[in-house]
């Protein structure tokens, strides 16, 4: 299975730890925020996990002993996305304000924030090694960021509604984006073009995880069943059924081949994704 323990954000403002292997009880549960948790970075190697909220702040905590070491506030309204570099100590956030803030994890400071999206940012990824972002707005654009400097590098347009998900290949320059327009679309970082768009139909596009080495994106919609694409071919691989409500967020540990999803019916769903099947539930 997923050989990680996961850490999952709940409506009644927990985060959760689960060891799979132990089924449906989590091994801890960290209370501190104030409204629902909507994302999550976690680092294995430090035990941290960082956390994003409606309540407006992040929190970081420390899953060797529960406790919260910092929360970080400063973003106007609802915390929608993180991404954190933890050999750097830094994360980038984005928030319903509109702005993404880049953060001091260790002293729980705002270092920068970036300016130029219209509306709410909903997805985030980063290059801690070029200190580059790309983020994703409910403003239907995506826009690459220089994090020393603060300044936009480049606008990408094209979807027709919020794009609510994001991941990149840096060495590439190639990014995959998700939207409620119910479509991916791939783009050209470089070139600042798409390079193709293709209708999925289940609804908006909600969470992606991708593996660039073997041009697979497993997909979370506002359906309930996980699809698993071939974005070489652009065909859908497996169509993973159990989930009884809308799918709200995907991962993949694709050293074994295994995919995770949470879905609004409460529920955590282990995959195979090589064969297409359900391989563990928890509630």
């Amino acid at each position: 299975g997923i050989s990680r323990p996961v850490v999952t954000g709940h409506s009644d403002g927990m985060v959760r730890l689960w060891d799979l292997a132990r089924g449906s009880t989590p091994t801890l549960k960290l209370a501190g925020h104030k409204d629902v948790v909507v994302c999550i970075s976690a680092d294995r190697d430090s035990q941290r996990v960082l956390s994003g909220s409606h309540d407006g702040t992040l929190r970081l905590w420390d899953l060797k002993t529960g406790i919260c070491l910092r929360e970080l506030t400063g973003h106007q309204e609802q915390v929608l996305c993180v991404a954190a570099g933890w050999s750097q100590l830094r994360a980038v956030s984005g928030s319903v304000d509109t702005n993404l803030r880049l953060w001091n994890l260790n002293k729980g400071e705002t270092l920068r924030i970036l300016k130029g999206h219209t509306g709410s940012v909903c997805c985030v990824a980063v290059n801690w090694d070029k200190q580059q972002a790309l983020s994703g707005s409910i403003d239907k654009s995506l826009r690459t960021w220089d994090l020393e400097r603060g300044q936009c590098l480049q606008t990408l347009a094209g979807h027709s509604s919020v794009v609510l998900c994001v991941s990149v290949e840096w060495t590439r320059r190639r990014a995959l984006s998700g939207s409620a327009d119910q479509t991916l679309r791939l783009w050209d970082l470089k070139a600042g073009t798409p390079l193709h768009q293709q209708y999925l139909g289940a609804g908006p596009v909600r969470s992606i995880a991708v593996d660039w080495n073997r041009q697979t994106v497993l997909c979370g919609s506002r359906d309930n069943m996980p699809r698993l694409w071939d974005v070489e071919r652009w065909e859908c691989v497996h169509t993973l059924k159990g989930h009884r409500e809308s799918v709200c967020c995907v991962d993949a540990d694709w050293h074994t081949c295994r995919g995770i999803s949470g879905s609004e019916d409460a529920t955590l769903r282990l995959w195979d994704l090589e064969y297409g099947g359900p391989l563990q539930e928890i509630q």
